[in-house]
């Protein structure tokens, strides 16, 4: 493919995922509505979902991050090696 049709077909697939993620987003929201809190507002539900799945994907992200060392932080700077006698 080339750069513009590359790109094109990129659009497209941008638009389709978020096109699905609105579309699951109300689907829950409806179900919540209806089910369990008719008295609430369509459009809570679908705040706190978004807001949870960021959350959580930030959350991800930190841990992640937090599990590689930084190289700031080692032996070469602080001058400890904790095998030497």
């Amino acid at each position: 493919m080339g750069k513009y049709v590359g790109g094109f077909v990129s659009i497209c697939y941008i638009v389709l995922f978020l096109q699905i993620t609105s579309w699951v987003t109300r689907n829950i929201s409806d179900f919540m509505h209806v089910t369990l809190m008719p008295r609430t507002p369509k459009t809570v539900f679908r705040i706190v979902a978004l807001v949870t799945l960021c959350t959580q994907k930030l959350f991800t992200i930190i841990v992640r991050s937090a599990s590689e060392p930084l190289p700031s932080v080692g032996n070469g700077i602080i001058g400890y090696n904790p095998t030497d006698t």
